[in-house]
C-alpha cells in the first residue's frame, strides 16, 4: 500500500456504516473472537496477580516498579500467546493497545478496572493500513491481495457489495453507505464489528448484527465564518409535559431551552401504528415512542411475574435436582433465568405448557420491543447531530461544564427507587452522546470550546451585581438568598456564559436561524 505523510492537525474519526455477510458466518471469525477473548483474560489475570495484593500501605515507587515489570512480561505474553493460538498480527496488538487504554482510564478514575470477558457478545476483528494511511479511493480498488474493497466502484450514497478478510478467509458483504466518506480522508484502520441481540434470534436469524468501521484522518476543514455569538450550555435532563429537557442555552440576551420529545415517530411509523390498531395490533403502537415504549416494557415485566406466579402452583416432583436449584432463586429471577429453566426442563422430555407458552409470547414482544428500541436511538442520535451542527453554525465559542462526570451524577443516586426511576430517562437522554456530537460539530468548524469548571455554576445567582447563592433543590424555579427567582438551568447557563473570557464574549441580537424541520420541535425560546 501506498504510504502518505500526514500532517499534525488531522482529526481523527471512527465512520461505521451496517452492513451483512452474505451467506453464513465463516467459523474463521468465531475462532479469531475467541482466542482475542483468551489473550484478553490473559491479561486480566495478570494484571489481578499484580494489582490485588496492593494496599493503602503500597508505595507508589513499588506501583511503578511492578508497573515496569508487568508491561513487559505483558508484551512478551501477547507476541507468544498470540502465535499459539494462531492470531493473525492486527488482532494480536489490538488486544494489547486496547488493554492499555482500559488500564490507563482505571488508573485515571475514569473506568472501572479491566475484568474478563465470558461469552461472544461483540466482536471486533481489525485491519490496519500502512503507518501513514492510504487515501480513501484505495477502497474502491480490488485486487487479489487486498483485504478489504468494495466493489463496484462506485463511491457513491447507496449500498453497495465489498467484502474484507479474517485469517485469509474472503468474507462477501452488503455495506450500507449512509454518508459519503470525506474528501482528502486517510484511511487508517478498517474492523468488522458483530453485535449479539439475543432478542434478534430466530430459527433463520443467529442474531448477531454486523457493522464495518473505517478510522479515517480528516484534514481540518476552511475555517467557517465568525457570526459574533458566544454561548454558555447547561447539560442535563428534566422531566417535562411535552418531553425531556436535555439543556438550556443563552448568548447573554435570547435563551433556548432543547428538548427531546416523547413521539419521535416519522410518517411512515405513523402510519404503521395507525395500521396496527386497525388490525388489531396494539403492539405497533409504541414504535417511536418513548412512554409507549416503557409502558410495553411494563407489560412484559407484568407477563413474567404471572408466570413465576402460576409456576409457584404446579408439582415439580418430576424436574431435574438442575431446574430445582435454580428455581429457589425464582424471587429475583428474571427473563434470562426462565428461559434457562425452560431449556433445562426441554432437555429432559418434561412440558410445562404455561411456561412453553409464555416463552413464545415473550420471544415474540421482546423482539418487537428492542427493535423499537433501537430504533428510538437511532433517530435520537440522529436528531442530536443536527442539534450539535446547528449550535457550531451559529456560535463562534461555547462555554460548558468540562469535568462533567456524568456516571458519577447518577452513581450520586442514594434512593434506588429514584435511581431505578431515573434510570430510563438517563437512558433515553443519552447526554453522553451529544457531549461527543458537539465537540466533534465544533472541532469540525474550528468553534472554540471553554471548558469551565462545574463548581458553584448552580449554586450562584447568574444576575449582574448579585453576589447571593442558591439552595440547590429539586425544583425548577429557585430563589437566591437576595431574592432573584430563576429557571435554575437558565441560571447555570448563564453563569456559564458570564463564564467566557471577556476578550472573546460577544452577543447578538439576531437570533439564530432554525433551519431544519426536525429542529422545530427541540429547540424552543424560553421568555
Amino acid at each position: 500500500m501506498p504510504r502518505a505523510r500526514l500532517r499534525p492537525d488531522f482529526e481523527r474519526r471512527n465512520y461505521t456504516y451496517d452492513c451483512q455477510i452474505l451467506g453464513p458466518v465463516p467459523q474463521v471469525v468465531w475462532d479469531t473472537a475467541r482466542a482475542m477473548q483468551t489473550l484478553w483474560n490473559g491479561l486480566v489475570e495478570r494484571h489481578d496477580a499484580l494489582t490485588d495484593p496492593w494496599d493503602i500501605e503500597t508505595t507508589h515507587a513499588e506501583q511503578r516498579a511492578g508497573y515496569t515489570t508487568f508491561w513487559q512480561e505483558a508484551y512478551s505474553y501477547v507476541r507468544d500467546e498470540g502465535d499459539r493460538l494462531a492470531l493473525p498480527c492486527w488482532p494480536k496488538w489490538h488486544i494489547y493497545e486496547s488493554f492499555q487504554a482500559a488500564q490507563r482510564r482505571w488508573t485515571r478514575h475514569l473506568g472501572g478496572k479491566p475484568h474478563a470477558h465470558h461469552g461472544l457478545r461483540t466482536i471486533l476483528v481489525p485491519h490496519r493500513t500502512d503507518a501513514g494511511g492510504v487515501p480513501t479511493a484505495w477502497l474502491w480498488r480490488d485486487t487479489p491481495s487486498k483485504h478489504t474493497a468494495l466493489v463496484p466502484p462506485d463511491p457513491g450514497h447507496h449500498p453497495v457489495n465489498g467484502y474484507t478478510t479474517v485469517g485469509g478467509t474472503r468474507i462477501p458483504l452488503r455495506i450500507f453507505l449512509h454518508r459519503p466518506f470525506p474528501d482528502g480522508a486517510m484511511l487508517k484502520r478498517i474492523a468488522l464489528l458483530g453485535h449479539y441481540e439475543p432478542s434478534f434470534r430466530t430459527e433463520r436469524k443467529d442474531g448477531w448484527q454486523w457493522r464495518i468501521q473505517f478510522a479515517l484522518e480528516i484534514p481540518p476543514l476552511p475555517q467557517a465564518p465568525r457570526v459574533g455569538r458566544s454561548g454558555g450550555l447547561d447539560l442535563g435532563w428534566r422531566v417535562q409535559k411535552d418531553g425531556l429537557r436535555i439543556a438550556v442555552l443563552t448568548d447573554g440576551m435570547h435563551c433556548w431551552e432543547w428538548r427531546l420529545p416523547w413521539d419521535m415517530a416519522n410518517a411512515r411509523q405513523r402510519r404503521r401504528q395507525t395500521w396496527g390498531v386497525e388490525h388489531g395490533l396494539p403492539a405497533l403502537e409504541t414504535t417511536g415512542n418513548w412512554q409507549r415504549l416503557w409502558a410495553w416494557q411494563g407489560d412484559i415485566d407484568a407477563q413474567l411475574d404471572a408466570c413465576k406466579r402460576a409456576l409457584l402452583g404446579i408439582e415439580k416432583h418430576a424436574w431435574p435436582d438442575a431446574a430445582l436449584q435454580l428455581w429457589q432463586g425464582h424471587v429475583k429471577m428474571r427473563a434470562g433465568g426462565l428461559r434457562r429453566l425452560a431449556r433445562m426442563l426441554q432437555q429432559h422430555d418434561i412440558a410445562v405448557p404455561l411456561l412453553e407458552a409464555w416463552l413464545m409470547e415473550h420471544t415474540l414482544r421482546q423482539r418487537r420491543f428492542r427493535g423499537a428500541q433501537l430504533r428510538l436511538l437511532r433517530q435520537r442520535n440522529s436528531l442530536y447531530r443536527l442539534l450539535a451542527d446547528w449550535l457550531a453554525r451559529s456560535f463562534d465559542v461555547l462555554s460548558w461544564e468540562g469535568d462533567l462526570n456524568l456516571k458519577k451524577m447518577a452513581e450520586d443516586v442514594t434512593d434506588q427507587i429514584a435511581l431505578e426511576h431515573a434510570k430510563k430517562y438517563r437512558q433515553m437522554a443519552g447526554l453522553s452522546v451529544l457531549r461527543q456530537y458537539i465537540r466533534e460539530a465544533l472541532t469540525k468548524r474550528g468553534r472554540r470550546l471553554v471548558e469551565t469548571p462545574a463548581a458553584w455554576t448552580t449554586r450562584r445567582c447568574s444576575v449582574e451585581g448579585c453576589d447571593g447563592l442558591i439552595v440547590p433543590t429539586a425544583a425548577l424555579q429557585l430563589q437566591c438568598s437576595n431574592g432573584h427567582w430563576e429557571d435554575t438551568d437558565v441560571n447555570s447557563a448563564a453563569n456559564l456564559w458570564v463564564a467566557i473570557p471577556r476578550a472573546i464574549r460577544s452577543t447578538s441580537r439576531i437570533v439564530p436561524l432554525i433551519d431544519r424541520v426536525p429542529l422545530e420541535r427541540s429547540i424552543h425560546v424560553l421568555a
